[in-house]
């Protein structure tokens, strides 16, 4: 009886969170989205798996069109207003925002390394924002985004001269202390640059004190002896509560790897040349210390 009661208690809330999201949809500052950021190669395209699968109340992203990449290369390049990306933001993810709607969802979830760029424009345009930030250490990350064809046609490659992107750069920052020294870089020092430059950005955005900002590291949430605790926590930061029972289920959910990597061009960093590590190493300490990844 209880039971019965509980669920439908949480089915009229549920409908309740609905109709308030249909008639405060074009009123933002009631609106609740989750963004997860990053810096990419962080298993930011596992969770659209993960909560589309597992949660029927869920209306969860990975990297829709538009990504925002170039809204926030234009932000940075071109100094593009702040109330111009935030309109440009809401007005861009209204299609989202009702495919959410319409299917009756209540949560809308966008899991978008992209948006690394614009953070004070989306606390602007959604003042209830909660974010979820990913890290990784950019040992693997600097691997994985080497190994990585964006477009998987094993041609084109992240940070390579035939890149399809023209990815943030030290050039778009005056003041950045490689900004003479960019065009010399290889490509193992542009990544691993842009994962201290990334990181930077996100967190002078979002202060991981803040009851509106969660972080977890990709290590810890994917690989430790604890990782049902990680998903715990993450559950309870996007309003989802879970029995344990149905964590253990959830938990298994963790070992399906999305986006996988099948080429090699580098290997793991121990295997690398003692310049490269030490290049590595020089480039991505500020954050690295920050983050914990010393």
């Amino acid at each position: 009886m209880q039971s019965q009661l509980l669920d439908k208690t949480k089915t009229f809330l549920s409908r309740v969170r609905r109709v308030v999201l249909r008639n405060t949809v074009y009123h933002h500052r009631y609106f609740t989205p989750i963004f997860i950021v990053s810096t990419g190669r962080t298993g930011t395209n596992f969770f659209d798996f993960f909560f589309n699968q597992s949660f029927h109340d869920v209306h969860c992203v990975h990297e829709p069109k538009p990504d925002f990449f170039d809204i926030g290369m234009s932000k940075i390049r071109e100094g593009m207003l702040t109330e111009e990306v935030v309109d440009k933001v809401r007005a861009l993810r209204l299609d989202q925002i009702n495919k959410m709607i319409n299917a009756k969802k209540s949560y809308y979830i966008e899991s978008n390394p992209h948006l690394a760029y614009i953070i004070p424009e989306l606390k602007k345009a959604y003042p209830k924002a909660k974010f979820v930030v990913l890290s990784r250490d950019p040992r693997q990350v600097v691997v994985s985004y080497y190994n990585k064809s964006p477009l998987n046609d094993n041609v084109m490659f992240t940070y390579a001269d035939n890149d399809h992107r023209l990815r943030l750069r030290a050039l778009d920052f005056e003041k950045d202390p490689y900004f003479y020294v960019w065009n010399d870089f290889s490509r193992i020092e542009k990544i691993a640059w842009f994962w201290n430059k990334c990181n930077e950005l996100i967190m002078s955005s979002l202060p991981f004190n803040s009851d509106r900002v969660l972080h977890l590291k990709y290590e810890e949430f994917f690989g430790s002896d604890n990782r049902r605790g990680e998903l715990k926590k993450l559950l309870y930061f996007v309003g989802l509560k879970m029995c344990d029972d149905d964590l253990i289920g959830l938990e298994k959910i963790l070992d399906h790897k999305r986006n996988i990597n099948n080429n090699v061009l580098i290997r793991d960093f121990d295997t690398w040349q003692e310049e490269d590590q030490e290049k590595l190493l020089q480039l991505t300490k500020p954050m690295r210390e920050i983050l914990g990844y010393a």
